[in-house]
């Protein structure tokens, strides 16, 4: 079966056969177009409710993304009716919506991807995959509360810090309520603690001697690195199962936008708002740009 389903022959009769129900369900001889307006009432209550939310006005392209959204959503519902997907259903419009988009998922969820194309998509969207860098590492600290000098402080240490054994190297320097060793510990964990600034001076020391000073938020910091793994995109074997779940994510997005633009033909979408509060470049942008979705 699972041999099967990896057919590409299979998937087009599968997507075929979805669309062909779409459309015998609601009828592609259709001559009369559904029809939905975006009006100002509409626009101002979206501003409200947004500005509720996050306290601030939404940006031109915020808006715009919300209409369209509200646009998609009315199609799917308009659709969903004409099916009769509400028929004994107290569930509201979104989630009809809801439903109807769904049937454009189950289409990229029968369709099991291969091992080739799983391969693709890790290649192609490599930055998802990125294992941090990570560090092994010893730290000496000088303290400006403890120290008229604590810069100078720390440059005098270095050259004698050299010769130490690391227990005794440990113990000069001044107390500090954060770990003077980090094992294995990913750069996001050692910026939480220690701070960006020295972060970004640990990728530039070499392994296996005292360096520094490297200073901080807190003070002046000697360093030893023992060792430490580069940034590096994360093995397929170890990310498999997310590349699988990204790539059936990504598929979903494509068949709901191909049912969507096909669907969408079907209707009149009207932008009609003459408020001088929008601009008519702006009205323009967002009839194009929702057309064009």
């Amino acid at each position: 079966m699972k041999k099967l389903l990896k057919e590409p022959l299979l998937h087009f009769v599968l997507i075929g056969a979805v669309f062909f129900l779409l459309y015998s369900w609601v009828g592609t001889d259709q001559t009369e177009k559904g029809h939905i307006t975006i009006d100002e009432s509409d626009l101002d209550e979206i501003v409200s409710k947004f500005d509720m939310q996050w306290k601030r006005a939404p940006t031109e392209a915020e808006l715009i993304a919300i209409v369209a959204k509200r646009v998609e959503e009315e199609v799917f519902y308009q659709e969903a009716l004409l099916m009769n997907l509400d028929h004994n259903d107290e569930i509201i419009k979104r989630r009809l919506s809801q439903k109807m988009q769904s049937l454009s998922n189950d289409i990229a969820s029968v369709i099991e991807p291969t091992d080739k194309e799983l391969q693709a998509h890790y290649k192609n969207h490599s930055d998802r995959y990125m294992q941090e860098a990570s560090f092994t590492l010893y730290q000496v600290f000088f303290s400006p509360d403890k120290r008229n000098n604590w810069r100078k402080d720390a440059e005098l240490a270095l050259p004698s810090i050299q010769q130490m054994n690391m227990e005794d190297a440990l113990q000069i320097g001044d107390a500090i309520a954060l770990p003077k060793v980090f094992k294995n510990t990913t750069e996001f964990h050692i910026e939480r603690q220690m701070g960006s600034s020295f972060t970004q001076a640990l990728k530039a020391i070499e392994t296996g001697s005292w360096s520094g000073p490297i200073e901080s938020g807190y003070g002046a910091h000697l360093v030893y690195i023992e060792s430490k793994e580069e940034e590096k995109v994360a093995p397929f074997a170890t990310v498999k199962k997310q590349v699988l779940e990204d790539l059936n994510f990504d598929k979903q997005q494509e068949v709901q936008s191909q049912v969507y633009k096909s669907l969408e033909k079907k209707y009149t979408i009207e932008i009609d708002v003459n408020s001088a509060l929008y601009s008519e470049d702006f009205i323009n942008r967002m009839k194009t740009e929702i057309r064009g979705n």
